[in-house]
């Protein structure tokens, strides 16, 4: 197996005889070849549909693939096309994105295979966040890791997005407003007063926030309930609450000694659940 960097940055050239006869120890340098390089380029090989699916499952499971209908040949692939005849239609793909990134569970690693290219033009660029992020001061690393993202699929896919994917004729791409899942889950905790439907792990995750598990998700809630909608209609408000919930439930271990005396809850985080503490008293 040869390697040959392409940038002084990411992205390599493997050079392999043939990908699909790889024995484990072959394949599992070339896991760690693509984690270290990020990008890797693999030239002169043969997959067929069926093989491309095989060599895809060695690196992890098949993720869906929302409002993109999958290749007649195999569900787990789409194919990615532009007739000559679509003209100016928008290329797939065509803007600065990372795969599915609004999914709860993005993909690890993303397999192409080129069948029909043009002899120039219409290159696929690629960005390393992993250098950038290393690039980057402790100062704004710090200021970075503190903010909460909401990856959307809204402005790649809702209705309003339609007609810019029906350019292109050899592929069938529907935009419904399941691409405002952030947006339609964040509102849903918002509203939530107690009763049914009650949020879940996935209504909190897609809104964006971290932390609920089915182990908490009733306790999340119950303080969720409480409060008033102007307490809980940013997703900066609600991921507080969570946080706050869980450094207390984490300091009502049930055990005789604290479990972990350099944290406890402040009376600004009971505040935030809901609870009422009067000054002086011995919460930790």
């Amino acid at each position: 197996m040869e390697v040959n960097r392409l940038t002084g940055v990411f992205g390599a050239e493997v050079l392999v005889d043939d990908v699909r006869r790889l024995d484990d120890v072959g394949f599992a340098e070339l896991r760690r070849l693509v984690c270290e390089h990020e990008v890797v380029v693999i030239p002169h090989q043969s997959l067929d549909v069926s093989e491309q699916v095989t060599l895809s499952r060695r690196f992890g499971p098949a993720g869906p693939v929302p409002f993109i209908e999958p290749s007649p040949d195999h569900p787990e692939v789409i194919k990615v096309l532009k007739e000559a005849s679509d003209g100016d239609a928008f290329n797939f793909g065509g803007a600065w994105h990372s795969d599915f990134s609004f999914q709860p569970e993005p993909p690890s690693f993303t397999l192409l295979f080129a069948i029909d290219i043009p002899p120039y033009g219409g290159d696929t660029l690629w960005s390393s966040m992993t250098a950038a992020w290393k690039q980057l001061g402790a100062d704004r690393r710090a200021e970075l890791s503190a903010i909460t993202a909401v990856h959307t699929a809204r402005d790649a896919y809702s209705r309003k997005m339609q007609p810019l994917h029906s350019g292109l004729s050899g592929m069938n791409i529907v935009c419904d407003d399941a691409a405002n899942d952030a947006a339609t889950a964040l509102a849903q905790l918002r509203d939530y007063a107690g009763g049914t439907p009650a949020p879940t792990e996935t209504t909190y995750s897609r809104a964006g926030i971290s932390g609920v598990t089915t182990g908490n998700l009733d306790a999340m809630n119950s303080a969720l309930a409480v409060l008033t909608v102007a307490q809980t209609d940013t997703v900066a408000e609600i991921q507080a609450v969570v946080d706050a919930y869980l450094v207390i439930l984490a300091e009502a271990n049930g055990a005789a000694a604290d479990a972990n005396p350099a944290v406890n809850p402040t009376a600004a985080q009971y505040a935030l659940v809901g609870a009422t503490v009067a000054g002086g008293l011995g919460l930790n």
